[in-house]
């Protein structure tokens, strides 16, 4: 599929195959975890499903060379506050699925994620969840989905600061979703240290007649699962 292509597919809330869609529509267009797509979710109005939007950041990093670079630094007076955090609390790699079938015979199946790297010694992080489903193929699934919510989380943010001899301003030289360079030395004390990451949040605030807005570089997929939740809350 090219970007922009339609595509066809069907889930079913109960059976744990939302997640797996989405890792799969987000792995059509190559998409690294330093580059996710940006999503937008609607729950239908008949409650039938839900439509979402999909967008490939635009690279405006310094590594390329087709756009004017974007870059972030406080080295350029273009942000201040800066923070970094790289999280694995909520990582896991390996579900074990406790779960009945259709003969109520009590059953374990584990389920593995590599995505990491193999799931041996101290790569391997595991949690023990109960599934409701009889069948094998729905209880892998719904572990698969389980593990697609705890990734990674590596995120970096900052006030941003409208500098126009950077060619940092919002909404001129670069939008919500596209794919910059952040340099600090939030990262490492002392040092600074050079990353690429898309912009997937933006908070602008107006307060006192004045204007400042923040942004977060770089999420993990959990972000997607969460406006999905958010969706669904605002059609209650």
């Amino acid at each position: 599929k090219e970007f922009g292509d339609t595509i066809d597919f069907k889930v079913d809330w109960k059976t744990g195959y939302l997640g797996d869609a989405i890792v799969t529509v987000a792995k059509m267009f190559g998409v690294s975890t330093t580059a996710p797509l940006g999503w937008n979710i609607y729950i239908k109005d008949d409650f039938s499903g839900y439509q979402f939007d999909v967008y490939q950041g635009i690279n405006k990093h310094i590594n390329q060379t087709a756009l004017p670079p974007v870059v972030f630094s406080e080295e350029y007076g273009n942000i201040k506050d800066a923070s970094y955090e790289y999280s694995i609390k909520e990582w896991r790699n390996v579900a074990y699925m406790i779960w009945t079938d259709d003969t109520n015979v009590l059953r374990q199946t584990p389920v593995g994620n590599t995505t990491q790297g193999a799931t041996v010694s101290f790569n391997r992080k595991e949690i023990i969840i109960d599934s409701s489903k009889k069948i094998l193929g729905e209880v892998s699934n719904e572990g698969r989905s389980e593990l697609n919510k705890r990734p990674h989380v590596e995120s970096f943010e900052a006030e941003i600061i409208n500098n126009d001899r950077t060619l940092s301003t919002y909404n001129e030289d670069w939008v919500l979703g596209d794919i910059v360079t952040i340099q600090s030395k939030a990262v490492l004390q002392d040092k600074l240290s050079s990353l690429v990451a898309q912009v997937t949040e933006v908070e602008e605030t107006y307060a006192a007649g004045e204007y400042s807005s923040n942004a977060t570089f770089g999420e993990g997929r959990l972000s997607v699962f969460q406006l999905i939740k958010q969706a669904i809350e605002q059609k209650k």
